[in-house]
């Protein structure tokens, strides 16, 4: 118990255990109110409707192209940025940049179809998401949410290679993590991807430089 756990489950377990411990957790995980979607980020990339349906984009492209635009937080993406992300160093030639457009209107329509399409904020020759109606791990985590910080394993949008789990601010005192949030260790990596190093977070309260990246690890 000095883990400070919510309840416990003696063997044999049963379902009806199962489902009284969880519905008294001392932290209990909230959806957030007025979500369109739930936005897995931690581990593979995911969507879902607040009832737990899986969203199905009609292409894979579609779906990398709403990542990215899960990935940068509510800010603005331009075409440009984002064909250099879905085609990296092919030419920005006007087939690609149609077949861009194809995979951005399919996004699109395939969150139409679901009745979440006001979570893209459309701009001239710009796109982001309103991150109001996400209910996203990621996002939870910035704000130092200790079910999402506890939740991450060191894996985020698996399936891309651009994906990088950036916190860009200070990861500082234990004053600022909630309560309920236990320490980890944490691996630090440049934003360059070069050197990694080890550190634990002790009694000198160590603070993170702006731009690092961050991986907690699970004991």
């Amino acid at each position: 118990m000095d883990m400070k756990a919510s309840g416990y489950i003696m063997k044999p377990v049963t379902k009806e255990d199962g489902e009284r411990e969880l519905s008294d957790l001392r932290f209990p995980l909230v959806p957030q109110k007025g979500a369109l979607l739930r936005v897995q980020c931690f581990g593979n990339f995911d969507v879902f409707t607040p009832n737990g349906d899986h969203v199905r984009f009609e292409r894979s492209k579609a779906k990398e192209v709403f990542a990215y635009l899960v990935h940068r937080h509510g800010a603005s993406c331009t075409t440009k940025e984002l064909f250099a992300i879905i085609f990296e160093d092919e030419p920005y030639d006007k087939k690609l940049q149609n077949l861009l457009q194809t995979y951005i209107y399919s996004m699109i329509k395939s969150l139409k179809d679901i009745g979440a399409v006001s979570v893209i904020v459309r701009s001239y020759n710009a796109l982001a998401v309103n991150t109001d109606l996400l209910d996203c791990d990621y996002y939870r985590f910035k704000q130092l949410d200790a079910g999402a910080v506890n939740a991450y394993e060191m894996e985020y949008m698996n399936q891309y290679e651009w994906a990088d789990f950036l916190y860009n601010g200070y990861w500082c005192t234990e004053q600022l993590l909630p309560t309920q949030c236990c320490l980890k260790p944490a691996r630090i990596r440049s934003r360059s991807g070069h050197a990694t190093n080890d550190l634990w977070y002790d009694d000198k309260k160590t603070a993170l430089p702006i731009g690092c990246a961050v991986s907690f690890l699970s004991f």
